[in-house]
């Protein structure tokens, strides 16, 4: 029994931080905004800062891992199965949205100006990204159902021990000719 140890960590640094970006998303709509509705603002803009501050670590590092885990896993599987007609441009798609993600995640963590002026629209801003991994979520899963068959062994070329010219070019001397 062959098991592919590198597979499977790709694997695990692809899902556990995608749950970690989905599952806080989803806890940010529906609990952290919803509970501060109702503080004082000085209150309100100290714990949003302290929530911001951590977030942002466990987004950013997730973000990596997720990139460089994605890019493995797909080029692995690219190599390895002759994949269905959709399924790179189903990818690109995908990959797209994730980008977006990222995006906005970054701007709803960030403390630039321009990221200033989102987080004052946070509850829209918060439901885009969920709205996006949700549909990132789901082309996952029709891309891990995608049919694949193991890609057929290429044959090495054979080789006659002689020396072969390339076009246009001209040998000086033949190795194989006996000598004179």
């Amino acid at each position: 029994m062959d098991i592919n140890f590198v597979g499977i960590v790709l694997r695990w640094l692809h899902i556990l931080p995608a749950a970690l970006i989905i599952g806080g998303t989803i806890y940010i709509l529906r609990v952290v905004l919803p509970s501060l509705d109702g503080l004082p603002d000085d209150t309100r803009r100290q714990l949003v800062e302290a929530m911001r501050a951590r977030w942002a670590k466990l987004f950013g590092v997730s973000v990596g891992l997720l990139l460089i885990s994605g890019i493995s896993n797909v080029m692995s599987i690219s190599r390895q199965y002759d994949l269905p007609a959709y399924y790179h441009p189903l990818f690109g798609i995908k990959f797209l949205l994730a980008l977006a993600v990222f995006y906005l995640g970054s701007m709803l963590s960030g403390r630039s100006e321009s990221a200033r002026r989102m987080q004052q629209n946070s509850r829209f801003w918060v439901s885009v990204t969920a709205a996006l991994i949700l549909a990132v979520v789901l082309i996952s899963g029709v891309l891990r159902m995608a049919e694949r068959s193991p890609k057929a062994e290429q044959p090495e070329p054979e080789t006659t021990g002689q020396l072969e010219a390339a076009p246009g070019s001209q040998i000086l001397f033949d190795a194989t000719a006996p000598a004179a």
